[in-house]
């Protein structure tokens, strides 16, 4: 509290009140966030505020969503909190899906629509991280997922040497990979020597993750 003497007397007084912020937590470490702002945003908080108004220490996710986010970075949680808080921030590209998982979860609906936006804006460049994100996340046990739109597949086939090294490539199902591939030597049917090795490297993992099943990719030698 602070206090200022003013002439005749009189004087004003100025209260700094310290909120005593919340925290999400996630593999037991603690997030802090401003409740009131948040509440502000999300329409999960403010509709059972009743519930979570006397708890401070709020689990980010439900018991059977721990392991499906195992891998979210702690990056796209501050981010997640900061945009929440009406806060400017840098996302990260590999954060992008998480954040908006996030909004459609706690309902903030302003940074669900915004996000949203940003990955329809920049399709191209983000297919091949969203669908990675959403074969490892969200269409484990969904078969329904398992192939997607042929525009889809032949962006990711037209940078196919670069995906394939990328590890999250193991995320897709069989299907999907068929499918890519299938694009791929719609319009390439001489591999170089270095693109011969790096794809029967592709192939050899493909067999050690998905075993028998992987059988259908060698077709394509």
């Amino acid at each position: 509290m602070s206090k200022k003497e003013f002439p005749q007397n009189s004087l004003e007084i100025c209260i700094s009140l310290s909120k005593k912020p919340k925290y999400f937590v996630f593999h037991d470490k603690k997030y802090p966030f401003d409740y009131e702002l948040i509440k502000s945003n999300s329409s999960f908080f403010f509709r059972y505020q009743n519930q979570y108004d006397n708890i401070d220490f709020i689990n980010l996710f439900q018991d059977n969503e721990i392991e499906q986010f195992n891998d979210m970075k702690e990056t796209a949680i501050t981010s997640f909190i900061s945009l929440c808080q009406n806060k400017e921030c840098k996302i990260n590209k590999s954060d992008i899906f998480y954040i908006q998982y996030l909004a459609k979860k706690y309902e903030v609906s302003e940074l669900l629509n915004i996000i949203t936006s940003i990955i329809s804006a920049n399709h191209k460049e983000l297919v091949f991280d969203m669908f990675s994100f959403q074969y490892k996340n969200l269409y484990q046990e969904n078969e329904t997922f398992d192939t997607f739109e042929e525009k889809d597949a032949e962006i990711i086939a037209l940078k196919l040497f670069e995906y394939i090294k990328d590890d999250r490539i193991f995320n897709f199902p069989i299907p999907a990979l068929y499918q890519i591939l299938s694009q791929f030597f719609k319009r390439n049917n001489n591999l170089s020597d270095e693109e011969e090795k790096s794809f029967f490297d592709f192939l050899f993992k493909c067999l050690d993750k998905y075993k028998s099943e992987a059988s259908i990719l060698f077709t394509f030698i």
